[in-house]
This record gives structure tokens, sequence and C-alpha cells, in this order.
């Protein structure tokens, strides 16, 4: 009986877990922690299901829970078996402890929205993921429109490769960089991975005459001409030798072709290792470069891997966050109302979702008119007659109207700067010194307005130029300003 019981457990166990694990590819993640707690509750000494609990506590944003969880299971491994965690589980807590998981902290007032729907999708990506740690090299092409969680997704690609104690570099190109070759490489973190020293001398010489940054990781190597996309590709290989590597480019459309080329060689080119190569792509933008589309043609045929397309939301992806971002909002028939108004104003895209329901959040006068319509019994048939709906374009307003006046002005230049901010142009517009810059530059990354990518801020919603020009300037003041920002360009060039 005893030995019946042990078999039937274990099969028990094993099903949780495999519903556990399928529930996070899916994105799931209360219900992964659910099912990690189910089998625990069958085997307590389960060190699998102790860590599908931790990860999911932790990719839902808890770390501290998760850490709970690691001490609470220490704690009855000591007590009832005298034995302590293995040391996967303790790395895994380490890191965790040490933030050394994760692409980009982000700052703001909120946490980063749950992912919600789309579980179709979630689950081919995340499946890339677990994949490509299991021997490379692996694409995966996440492709979406403006404002679909494409950037969300690569992030939390990367987030979950780390995770599991991965090495992983993320780039995000922006288009002027088409015109400067190479700006692409290294950049992200791959310069500071641990297997960097064991690259082979030459290609560490070669990479150094595009990337001259290289000599902070590893000084005395002199820079030598070289097949850089050769050499990048043994850089890659050394790297993934060492520890499972992920390269992550974000809006990939705008990459460089000699960087492209690179990334092209340096995924084709390997056997073997665990290597996955996550490529962010705006559907219906610009093309992406000669080499990528070459990669493109080679997934799924020379290359393992997957092209993933995100679609709209659906209205109870839409209920889902609502219940999520609008806790103000009164279950029942104030929340259905309010899903029905997000889900008609944003049309099932993602950013416009979020970005009205964190402005109802902050902003509660706007709260009133957004539960006052539809009127009840009518259909939502009316089209609207604006490129931003006007709910969102109403609280990005009443957001900026919250700014100081230094970090509103400071907003107003960067709406018609494009893409990536120059700061030293702004000063000069602005004629703020450089701490007020500062100041200003930080709110509005904390404000979610820009974002910081290691070494420049860009704007981080599309359509807050849009916003900022219609509402806030007039056509004499944006014709001002943008000479005055390109005068400032040319002189600081």
């Amino acid at each position: 009986m005893e030995a019946e019981r042990a078999r039937h457990a274990a099969r028990v166990v094993a099903r949780l877990l495999e519903e556990g694990e399928r529930a996070l590819s899916r994105s799931h993640l209360e219900a992964a922690a659910d099912q990690g707690l189910r089998a625990l509750q069958v085997d307590p000494a389960s060190e699998r299901a102790t860590k599908l609990r931790m990860r999911a506590r932790a990719l839902a944003g808890d770390v501290a829970g998760a850490l709970r969880i690691y001490q609470e299971f220490g704690r009855w491994l000591e007590r009832e078996l005298g034995e302590g965690p293995s040391a996967d589980l303790v790395a895994l807590a380490e890191r965790m402890r040490t933030g050394r998981w994760g692409t980009d902290a982000e700052v703001g007032p909120t946490p980063d929205p749950p992912l919600v729907g789309r579980a179709a999708a979630h689950t081919v990506a995340f499946g890339e993921v677990a994949s490509g740690r299991a021997g490379g090299p692996r694409v995966l092409v996440v492709s979406g429109i403006v404002g679909s969680g494409k950037s969300r997704l690569v992030r939390e690609c990367a987030n979950r490769w780390t995770l599991e104690g991965g090495a992983c570099a993320l780039a995000r190109p922006l288009e002027p960089d088409r015109a400067i070759p190479w700006h692409l490489l290294l950049r992200g973190g791959l310069g500071a991975a641990a297997g960097l020293r064991a690259a082979p001398p030459r290609a560490l010489r070669t990479l150094m005459t595009v990337a001259p940054q290289l000599a902070d990781y590893v000084p005395g190597v002199a820079a030598q001409e070289g097949d850089v996309a050769a050499a990048f590709a043994d850089i890659v290989r050394a790297v993934a030798d060492e520890q499972p590597l992920c390269l992550a480019v974000d809006d990939a459309h705008c990459a460089d072709d000699a960087s492209a080329a690179a990334l092209l060689a340096a995924t084709v080119g390997q056997t073997g290792v665990p290597f996955l190569l996550v490529l962010g792509e705006l559907e219906g933008g610009p093309g992406p470069a000669t080499a990528l589309e070459r990669l493109h043609a080679d997934i799924g045929r020379h290359v393992p891997g997957a092209v993933v397309a995100l679609p709209p939301l659906e209205p109870g992806d839409i209920t889902a966050l609502v219940a999520a971002l609008a806790p103000w909002c009164d279950a029942g028939e104030s929340r259905d109302r309010l899903s029905r108004r997000v889900a008609y104003e944003s049309g099932g895209n993602p950013l416009f979702a979020v970005t009205l329901l964190q402005g109802l959040a902050d902003v509660a006068a706007l709260r009133e008119d957004a539960l006052a319509w539809p009127p009840r019994s009518v259909t939502l048939e009316a089209p609207f007659p604006m490129e931003v709906p006007n709910l969102v374009r109403n609280v990005m307003i009443a957001r900026i109207g919250q700014l100081d006046q230094e970090t509103r002005q400071v907003l107003q230049v960067a709406a018609i700067g494009g893409s990536e901010l120059d700061e030293d142009a702004i000063a000069a517009v602005t004629g703020l010194d450089a701490s007020a810059l500062e100041r200003a530059l930080v709110e509005l990354e904390r404000q979610r307005f820009l974002q910081f990518e290691g070494e420049r801020y860009r704007v981080r919603i599309p359509f807050l130029a849009h916003v900022v020009q219609a509402a806030l300037l007039t056509p004499s003041q944006v014709h001002r300003l943008r000479a005055r920002y390109e005068e400032a360009r040319r002189l600081d060039a």
C-alpha cells in the first residue's frame, strides 16, 4: 500500500507540475503558483514545485513573496530531513535576492501591467525560450503594430531567460541607427558577459575596431582589422559556452545592415550552443535589414525558431486589465461599462488600454466621463473621428498638466525632437541648467513619458508627440521649437 501511495503521489505531482508549467507558458502566473502549491501539499519535499512557485511569484513582480517561499521550504527541509536546498534552488534565490535577472528596471508610479490574453502567442514565445536553453541556436521573431505589446513580450522573454540563470543582452536601435554601422553590437550588456575573456584573441581584436568600449572589459587587447561578422560569431560562441546566451533586439527593423549581418552570422554559424536570438519588429513598418530578411527565410528551415504575431486584445482580456488596473471601479455594472469603454477606445491596443487605465487611476476627475458612456442599451457604433482615441488623449493631457513648468517645458521639446533625445539640444532650447534638466528627465522617466536606454533617452509613448503638438502647442510654436532644436543639434555636432 505504501508503494502504491508513493506511485500515485508521484503521478499526481508530475501532472500538477505539468499543468503549472503550461500555465506559466501562457502567463497565467496565479494558476501556475497554485499548481505548485497543490504539488507541495502532496509532496512537501518537491524542489520542482517550490521552484515553480518562486518563478511564478517573481515573474508577477513579487520577488519578496518568492523569497518567502524559498525560506519556508528551506526551514521545512532542515526541520524534517536535516538537509538544505539544492545548489540550483539556492542559485535561483540568490539571483532574485541580488536582482541579477531581468533586463530593465521600469521606474514609475505603477508596476508593469499583467500580461493578459494571447495564450497561444505566449506559449510559442516562452516555449522558444525553454527550447533555446536546451541547445541552439534558435530565433524568435515577435511582430506587432505600434502599441501591441511587442517590446513588453521581448522583455518578458529576456526576463525568463535570465531568471533561469542565462546571460542576456537587450538592445533597442532607433531609426537614426540605420546610418551608423556596427552601432548595435555589444550594447545592452554583452560586453560584460562572463565568457567574453575566453573568446579567441583574434576575434576580440577585430571586434574592438568597431566597438572600442570593449577595451573596458578586456584591457590590453589592441584593435586589428578583420571580418567583424565572423568575430562577433566567435564572441557569441565563447559567451554561450560559459552561460546560455540570449540576444534580444527590440525594433530590429531599425538595425543597421552591418550589425544585422553579424547577427545572421552568429545565428546561422553556430551549432550545439544554448543561444537564442529574439527580434522585435514593427508590423507594417520599414522593412528589416537585408541580412535579417535572409534570417527570416531560414527560420524553420536552416534555423529552428518561430514567428509570433500579436493580435489585438479580446474583450475578455480588456476586462482582466480593468480588474487589475482599476481597483477604484466597483465590480458589476460599473466595471462592465468601463471595460466596454476601454475596449472601444483602445481597439484592443494594449498601449492605449493601459495608458487610459493608468491615467484614470491618476486623474480621478476623468472617471465620471469614462463611466458615463455608452448609455445603457446603446451600442458602440459611432466611428471615432481622430487618430488618437479621445479618452486616451484627455488622459494624456491631464497627466501632462500635473507636471511642473520646467518638466512640461522639457516634454514639449522632447515631443518635437524625434525618437532619440539630444540632451544638449534640449538644454539649449529650454535654457535649463544641467541639474534642472536632469531632474526633469528623471521625472518624465518616472511618469513613463520617457525611457532610458542605458546611453540615451527615447520617447516611450509613440503618440505622445501627436498629443503634445495637437493639444498643447500652436503650429507656430511647433515650427519655432523644431527650428531651434535642429539648430542646437547642428551647432553641437
